[in-house]
């Protein structure tokens, strides 16, 4: 690896040291990703006049469903979600945010954007724009070259 490509994977890396959990410390990570990803699913349901599934919530956050159904349960007990089964069929379980998890959603997505607009007000608007033009051609380049791999193999 060059020097280059170093530097780029060391300045990732620091990000993750970022603790915005601070930002919203009642619940852990895992329990603030998977009740957003419980809103964006259901607002993707709603569209085609469906109900959100739990399978569908593990495949939006790209996790295992007994992971998700391990935070879930957390969720449940803290009376932010709600899982029902369906009657037609008891292998699918249905989740949506209590009013208590859509007010606790609404809290934290605003602190999320107070904070995001904090830290973009103080960078140059045309260094984001042509980082964010980097950071999607390196990942076409990188997609590509992934399936130039598979396709070797």
């Amino acid at each position: 690896m060059n020097e280059n490509a170093r530097a780029l994977f060391k300045t990732f890396e620091q990000f993750k040291k970022l603790n915005i959990c601070a930002l919203m410390p009642e619940l852990s990570a895992s329990e603030n990703m998977t009740l957003h990803a419980i809103d964006h699913v259901n607002k993707e349901c709603a569209k085609r006049n469906e109900k959100a599934k739990v399978s569908m919530l593990a495949g939006d956050i790209h996790s295992n469903p007994t992971q998700v159904s391990r935070t879930l349960k957390m969720l449940e007990e803290k009376g932010l979600i709600e899982r029902t089964v369906s009657k037609q069929d008891r292998r699918i379980t249905y989740v949506e945010l209590t009013e208590s998890g859509k007010a606790y959603h609404e809290k934290t997505s605003k602190v999320m954007n107070e904070f995001t607009d904090a830290v973009f007000n103080q960078l140059d608007e045309n260094d984001l724009v042509r980082l964010t033009d980097f950071l999607n051609n390196m990942y076409e380049v990188a997609s590509k070259e992934i399936e130039n791999r598979r396709i070797e193999k």
